[in-house]
């Protein structure tokens, strides 16, 4: 499981069916690279994340975020390395494609490569529509983290 701290920031509805967001910042995966200060993606950067809130957490409150592991890698792979791949076999298909019909091989392997990589973001998307309701997919709250007591 990955965990990370955050602040739930709203609650959108009611009931069982309700989507709670939680703000969170840097990962925890962060802590553990030699570069996490000099890295400018993840510095400082604040995203929302809508969760499911098992746990009864009300906005405000500090809370624990759990993901499976599995989910988030399967995710990464699908985000970063498909569509280097789909750009890198489009580049490849656009060179043979050159050669054949007299193409320049330059030309012809930037637009291939771009309409490939392009092509599979738009499956992406339509994967990430289909699999909106699944709760297997998106984190949960764990635990609610109480305020430390003022003495």
């Amino acid at each position: 499981m990955i965990y990370e701290r955050g602040k739930v920031i709203r609650i959108d509805g009611t009931g069982p069916e309700a989507i709670t967001w939680v703000q969170v910042e840097r990962s925890s995966a962060c802590n553990g690279c030699k570069d996490k200060n000099k890295c400018s993606v993840h510095s400082g950067v604040q995203s929302e994340v809508a969760v499911i809130n098992e746990a009864g957490a009300f906005v405000g409150d500090t809370v624990e975020i759990a993901m499976q592991s599995s989910v988030f890698l399967k995710t990464s792979f699908l985000v970063y390395i498909i569509p280097v791949v789909m750009l890198l076999a489009g580049a490849g298909t656009g060179a043979a494609m050159a050669a054949r019909f007299g193409f320049d091989s330059n030309i012809s392997s930037v637009v291939c490569g771009l309409v490939f990589m392009g092509c599979t973001f738009i499956i992406l998307m339509l994967l990430n529509r289909a699999n909106i309701g699944n709760k297997n997919l998106i984190p949960l709250i764990t635990k609610i983290i109480p305020l430390p007591k003022i003495k």
